[in-house]
Protein backbone atom coordinates (compact mmCIF):
# COMPACT_ATOMS: atom_id res chain seq x y z
CA UNK A 1 0.00 0.00 0.00
CA UNK A 2 3.07 2.20 0.97
CA UNK A 3 4.39 1.85 -2.20
CA UNK A 4 1.60 2.66 -4.14
CA UNK A 5 0.58 5.61 -2.04
CA UNK A 6 4.39 7.25 -2.89
CA UNK A 7 4.07 6.27 -6.06
CA UNK A 8 0.91 7.99 -6.48
CA UNK A 9 2.08 11.36 -4.55
CA UNK A 10 5.30 11.56 -6.60
CA UNK A 11 3.47 10.96 -9.62
CA UNK A 12 1.12 14.34 -8.76
CA UNK A 13 3.69 16.42 -7.46
CA UNK A 14 5.63 15.53 -10.63
CA UNK A 15 2.92 16.62 -12.70
CA UNK A 16 1.45 19.81 -10.53
CA UNK A 17 4.60 20.81 -8.50
CA UNK A 18 8.05 20.26 -10.04
CA UNK A 19 9.31 23.15 -8.01
CA UNK A 20 9.01 21.01 -4.98
CA UNK A 21 9.76 18.08 -6.21
CA UNK A 22 13.27 19.73 -7.36
CA UNK A 23 13.86 21.42 -4.10
CA UNK A 24 12.76 18.17 -2.57
CA UNK A 25 15.59 16.83 -4.66
CA UNK A 26 17.98 18.91 -4.39
CA UNK A 27 17.78 19.01 -0.46
CA UNK A 28 18.24 15.40 -0.58
CA UNK A 29 14.47 15.12 1.37
CA UNK A 30 12.39 13.58 -1.17
CA UNK A 31 11.84 10.36 0.76
CA UNK A 32 11.77 11.55 4.12
CA UNK A 33 8.79 14.09 2.66
CA UNK A 34 6.84 11.50 0.73
CA UNK A 35 7.17 9.05 3.77
CA UNK A 36 5.80 11.95 6.26
CA UNK A 37 3.01 12.93 4.39
CA UNK A 38 1.40 9.71 4.19
CA UNK A 39 2.17 9.15 7.93
CA UNK A 40 0.72 12.02 8.66
CA UNK A 41 -2.74 11.44 6.52
CA UNK A 42 -2.55 7.52 7.72
CA UNK A 43 -2.82 8.91 11.35
CA UNK A 44 -5.50 10.91 10.25
CA UNK A 45 -7.69 8.69 8.82
CA UNK A 46 -6.51 6.18 11.49
CA UNK A 47 -8.92 8.23 14.02
CA UNK A 48 -11.61 9.55 11.59
CA UNK A 49 -12.69 6.50 9.43
CA UNK A 50 -12.63 2.84 9.68
CA UNK A 51 -12.44 0.09 6.89
CA UNK A 52 -10.45 0.51 3.77
CA UNK A 53 -9.88 4.59 2.05
CA UNK A 54 -10.02 4.70 -1.40
CA UNK A 55 -6.23 6.10 -2.82
CA UNK A 56 -8.07 8.89 -4.63
CA UNK A 57 -8.76 10.32 -0.67
CA UNK A 58 -5.09 9.18 0.40
CA UNK A 59 -3.88 10.98 -2.57
CA UNK A 60 -6.36 14.27 -1.73
CA UNK A 61 -5.52 14.87 1.37
CA UNK A 62 -1.41 14.56 1.07
CA UNK A 63 -2.32 17.12 -1.88
CA UNK A 64 -4.45 19.28 -0.30
CA UNK A 65 -1.51 22.12 0.96
CA UNK A 66 -0.08 21.62 -2.62
CA UNK A 67 -3.17 23.20 -4.34
CA UNK A 68 -3.65 25.26 -6.22
CA UNK A 69 -0.62 24.58 -8.56
CA UNK A 70 1.87 27.32 -8.49
CA UNK A 71 3.28 25.32 -11.58
CA UNK A 72 -0.06 25.84 -13.76
CA UNK A 73 -0.98 29.12 -12.63
CA UNK A 74 2.55 30.11 -13.76
CA UNK A 75 2.46 28.19 -16.73
CA UNK A 76 -1.23 29.32 -17.43
CA UNK A 77 -0.07 32.87 -17.08
CA UNK A 78 2.62 33.00 -19.58
CA UNK A 79 0.84 31.10 -22.31
CA UNK A 80 -1.72 33.27 -22.18
CA UNK A 81 0.25 36.75 -21.39
CA UNK A 82 3.33 35.81 -23.09
CA UNK A 83 2.02 33.65 -25.98
CA UNK A 84 5.28 34.42 -28.02
CA UNK A 85 8.05 33.81 -25.33
CA UNK A 86 6.11 30.70 -24.12
CA UNK A 87 6.01 28.71 -28.09
CA UNK A 88 9.65 29.83 -27.57
CA UNK A 89 10.16 28.20 -24.72
CA UNK A 90 8.17 25.05 -25.13
CA UNK A 91 9.82 24.60 -28.58
CA UNK A 92 13.42 25.30 -26.71
CA UNK A 93 12.50 22.58 -24.45
CA UNK A 94 13.43 25.00 -21.71
CA UNK A 95 10.02 25.58 -20.98
CA UNK A 96 9.48 23.52 -17.57
CA UNK A 97 13.05 25.01 -16.39
CA UNK A 98 11.73 28.62 -16.80
CA UNK A 99 8.63 28.06 -14.97
CA UNK A 100 10.01 26.61 -11.81
CA UNK A 101 12.92 29.70 -12.18
CA UNK A 102 9.56 31.92 -12.09
CA UNK A 103 8.22 30.51 -9.29
CA UNK A 104 10.87 31.30 -7.51
CA UNK A 105 11.31 34.67 -8.58
CA UNK A 106 7.81 35.17 -7.53
CA UNK A 107 7.94 33.17 -4.08
CA UNK A 108 7.72 36.37 -2.53
CA UNK A 109 4.51 37.45 -3.83
CA UNK A 110 2.85 34.07 -3.15
CA UNK A 111 3.35 34.07 0.32
CA UNK A 112 1.79 37.95 0.54
CA UNK A 113 -0.44 37.03 -1.99
CA UNK A 114 -1.48 33.26 -2.06
CA UNK A 115 -3.08 31.21 -4.31
CA UNK A 116 -6.26 29.66 -3.42
CA UNK A 117 -8.48 27.26 -5.06
CA UNK A 118 -12.38 29.26 -4.11
CA UNK A 119 -10.51 32.24 -5.57
CA UNK A 120 -10.68 32.44 -9.54
CA UNK A 121 -8.31 35.87 -10.16
CA UNK A 122 -6.49 37.68 -8.36
CA UNK A 123 -5.93 40.59 -9.95
CA UNK A 124 -3.15 42.02 -7.59
CA UNK A 125 -1.17 38.82 -7.74
CA UNK A 126 -1.34 38.76 -11.37
CA UNK A 127 0.14 42.01 -12.02
CA UNK A 128 2.88 41.45 -10.14
CA UNK A 129 3.61 38.19 -11.71
CA UNK A 130 3.25 39.68 -14.73
CA UNK A 131 5.78 42.30 -14.29
CA UNK A 132 8.16 39.38 -12.60
CA UNK A 133 7.93 37.53 -15.82
CA UNK A 134 8.42 40.70 -17.78
CA UNK A 135 11.79 41.62 -16.69
CA UNK A 136 12.57 38.05 -16.42
CA UNK A 137 11.65 37.06 -20.24
CA UNK A 138 14.35 40.78 -20.82
CA UNK A 139 16.98 38.90 -19.05
CA UNK A 140 17.03 35.78 -21.02
CA UNK A 141 19.41 36.08 -23.84
CA UNK A 142 17.67 36.39 -27.57
CA UNK A 143 19.04 32.26 -27.93
CA UNK A 144 17.27 31.66 -25.17
CA UNK A 145 14.18 32.00 -26.35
Amino acid sequence: MSDKLQGLLLGYIRENNPELLQQLDEDDALHAWVLEKIHDVELVLQHSKPGRIPDGEFLDLMTASLKPSRFHYMRDLLEDQFPEEFDQLLASGTLRFEIIQLIGLCGHLFEEMPLRADMEENVQLDYAVKNVVFQHLLSIPADGL
